[in-house]
């Protein structure tokens, strides 16, 4: 796990994520996104890079039709997606369609993602994440008992209580999809109030499973960017 401390995150990320994509220019790209923080982050990528190679979808995604909260409608509304449509970059859409439920949605996006894969088997996953306060990643929270996911899951549908989360209906990837096919992940994490958590789980045993973040220690290739003093 490298570790980049930078005054101004949000640049250093969004370089990131095109060095990456400069990197596997003659490679099928799956571009998978976070929500939250990461938003600024978009509107700083040039799109040089981008074309038809490329595919982007979301990490996780919240069970809403609200445009606010749905995080693929959000990232709809950066200069970025924009830029994308233009190039003839692919999209897997999880905005909610006609009388779609959780579970529906969750069967969708694991066969978006595994028919890219069969597609693309030369192909090379990236993944932006980010970091809560609680220590959750993707949609991945605490409360989520991830032991009961069937093996070789690549993405569940859940509900937690709100008070562990405002948005309790969700679709995320599984921690074997972080491990197993993740190739290149770049972490985001800024504020006061996660740098402690970032700190516990850069210097935590990779035993102690306290975070649903220290799956970052298990992944291929992972860079964090923060602004926190470590």
């Amino acid at each position: 796990m490298k570790i980049i401390q930078s005054e101004r995150p949000e640049i250093e990320a969004a370089n990131l994520i095109e060095d990456k994509l400069q990197a596997y220019i003659n490679q099928p790209i799956l571009l998978l996104l976070s929500g939250g923080s990461w938003l600024s982050v978009y509107e700083e990528i040039r799109a040089i890079d981008l074309d038809d190679r490329v595919t982007i979808g979301m990490l996780d995604e919240r069970f809403s039709e609200d445009v606010t909260v749905n995080n693929f409608a959000q990232f709809m509304q950066t200069h970025i997606y924009e830029e994308a449509l233009k190039r003839g970059v692919r999209f897997i859409d999880t905005r909610l369609q006609a009388a779609e439920t959780l579970n529906d949605l969750a069967k969708r996006f694991t066969e978006s993602l595994q028919a890219w894969r069969t597609q693309n088997s030369d192909g090379i996953i990236i993944a932006t994440l980010g970091l809560g306060t609680d220590g959750h990643t993707a949609g991945i929270f605490s409360t989520l008992d991830t032991t009961s996911f069937p093996e070789n899951t690549w993405a569940v549908g859940y509900e937690v209580d709100k008070s562990v989360n405002e948005y309790a209906q969700r679709v995320t990837v599984t921690p074997y999809f972080l491990t197993h096919e993740v190739e290149q992940a770049i972490c985001y994490v800024v504020g006061e109030n996660k740098c402690e958590v970032l700190g516990q789980i850069i210097s935590e045993d990779k035993q102690t499973k306290k975070y649903p973040a220290q799956i970052w220690q298990e992944m291929k290739e992972v860079a964090v960017v923060t602004n926190c003093k470590m």
